[in-house]
């Protein structure tokens, strides 16, 4: 139903065999709802299972224990070392998901060059990675993954593998993609500032066995201030929970 979250965690740990045999336990009791159309970022500390929990949601990994309730039919993920194909070209890359599903030869041409040029990409469909720069890689798997139409994009660590003027630009282009189509999106960050530009509301989970310690719901206008002292609070005051 469109009133329910599109994504329901309930009461999800994972645990997981390590050498000579020792039982690790990466998350515990996990549970939260994701509301759909929403902006919602989980962040905690390095080995609190926050790309454990995101191998769960696209069913990668199977939890231990608990239930994960999926109200969409369509997802699609943007990971931090990009994950595109070096023998594809741009255009090739993007139209790929369209190609495995059967999308006709017309149609993901439309899709494809329409999602280039929303990437900024236009002049380069034709260029291979080795190509371009990180940051137009990681375009390259924007696009892809926007030309899925996904109800659910999930991000993990999208940002990290860039320099911060590039990270910044993506930042605000993501932003400007998620407000043109309002899908959901779930990111997994360890950067609170990063969180806190770009989410509605903010998931902290705690160290290893990762648990739900918080829920912070972002009301900072939109387009954020990151230097404003609002933003500065929302900023430590999360960074302290974590520390």
């Amino acid at each position: 139903m469109q009133n329910e979250p599109i994504l329901k965690i309930l009461d999800i740990s994972h645990e997981f065999l390590a050498e000579e045999r020792e039982t690790i336990k990466a998350l515990s009791r996990v549970s939260f709802e994701v509301e759909r159309g929403t902006f919602t970022s989980i962040v905690g500390p390095s080995g609190c299972g926050k790309s454990t929990l995101l191998r769960i949601i696209l069913g990668l990994i199977q939890q231990t224990q608990g239930t994960v309730t999926r109200n969409y039919t369509k997802s699609a993920v943007i990971f931090q070392n990009f994950a595109i194909f070096p023998w594809l070209t741009v255009y090739e890359n993007v139209e790929f998901g369209l190609k495995m599903k059967g999308v006709t030869p017309k149609e993901r041409k439309k899709i494809a060059e329409e999602k280039i040029q929303e990437v900024g990409l236009a002049q380069f469909e034709n260029k291979y990675p080795r190509e371009l720069s990180g940051g137009m890689r990681q375009r390259v798997g924007i696009a892809r993954a926007l030309a899925m139409e996904p109800e659910l994009l999930l991000m993990d660590e999208p940002f990290s593998g860039l320099d911060a003027f590039t990270a910044e630009k993506l930042k605000k282009d993501i932003s400007g993609i998620w407000s043109a189509h309002r899908m959901t999106i779930l990111m997994v960050t360890h950067l609170i500032s990063e969180a806190v530009e770009l989410s509605d509301k903010i998931i902290v989970l705690s160290a290893g066995p990762g648990t739900v310690k918080s829920t912070t719901k972002v009301v900072l206008p939109r387009p954020r201030d990151a230097r404003s002292p609002d933003f500065y609070r929302l900023v430590d005051g999360i960074t302290a929970e974590i520390d």
